[in-house]
């Protein structure tokens, strides 16, 4: 359970998966669902079980626009829990209906880009393909999933360091992107970025694009890098998509519950959470 002081785990290596750590002592929990669609949100691409240390064959993915936009400069990234680089990778060879830079779509064109994923340690992963618009922001996103697999005899993290949480004074929440930098919702409004750095250490960081909270209590991540965030006293679910100039742009995807809190979602994009009264499960 957290305190009110932040002593986490500051990973010299990425996790495994995006990880959410929240406070745990909320009672009359009851367990919500919400499927999170719409034109942001595609079907995605399962690479099921890969070997460690090779490389699956080409999955495409297809992005819908649901209205008229030119693409950026750069069309697209591919992400592993909200970082690029790492397992999901684009495919060397692109199909003809790739996301073109400048290209300009109307409502119901597609456009895809075909991914590859290539594990480096064994466990799950999620990640996707995010679409931007030439005006930098977010256009549509698709989600994929896999599986690396191999053994694995030791166990991440390999040195435990204490985060340092200048003006952190109520952490109800902690999630870990796939570069292993941290995210803090801290009750006083505020929330937090641990970057992980090359000797270990982290550089925290306040994310001052992300406002209007009410007492948040529970945080994570999807594999585009977007923010999932119990704001308990406003009685919604937010999501903070992650745009290219590392910004945030907020929507309500559930509202009118009873102070929810313990904010999760999973690799399908579903958002699980609690609520502090009622008896009825909700998808």
């Amino acid at each position: 359970m957290l305190a009110d002081r932040l002593s986490v785990d500051c990973f010299l290596n990425r996790p495994l998966l995006a990880r959410s750590f929240r406070y745990a002592a909320l009672p009359l929990l009851i367990l919500v669902s919400v499927l999170i669609s719409g034109p942001d949100a595609e079907a995605q691409a399962n690479f099921g079980s890969i070997n460690v240390g090779t490389t699956s064959a080409a999955q495409t993915l297809t992005l819908t626009f649901n209205a008229s936009v030119t693409l950026a400069s750069t069309p697209y990234a591919v992400l592993t829990e909200g970082v690029a680089g790492l397992d999901f990778e684009p495919a060397g060879t692109q199909a003809g209906t790739v996301c073109v830079a400048g290209q300009s779509y109307v409502s119901g064109n597609t456009c895809t880009v075909d991914v590859t994923f290539a594990p480096s340690l064994s466990g799950s992963r999620n990640g996707a393909v995010v679409l931007y618009s030439s005006s930098n922001t977010v256009v549509a996103t698709a989600f994929a999933v896999g599986t690396g697999v191999a053994p694995q005899l030791n166990f991440l993290p390999a040195v435990r360091s204490t985060v340092s949480a200048s003006g952190i004074s109520k952490p109800s929440g902690v999630a870990a992107d796939g570069g292993g930098n941290l995210y803090v919702v801290d009750r006083s409004n505020k929330i937090f970025k641990e970057t992980l750095q090359a000797n270990g250490s982290c550089t925290q960081s306040q994310i001052t694009s992300i406002t209007g909270l009410n007492n948040p209590f529970g945080v994570s991540i999807d594999g585009a890098g977007n923010l999932y965030i119990a704001d308990s006293f406003n009685n919604r679910i937010l999501k903070e998509t992650l745009q290219p100039t590392g910004t945030y742009t907020q929507t309500v995807v559930a509202s009118g519950f009873n102070n929810p809190a313990d904010a999760a979602v999973d690799l399908s994009g579903n958002v699980y959470f609690g609520v502090r009264s009622g008896e009825t499960v909700i998808k």
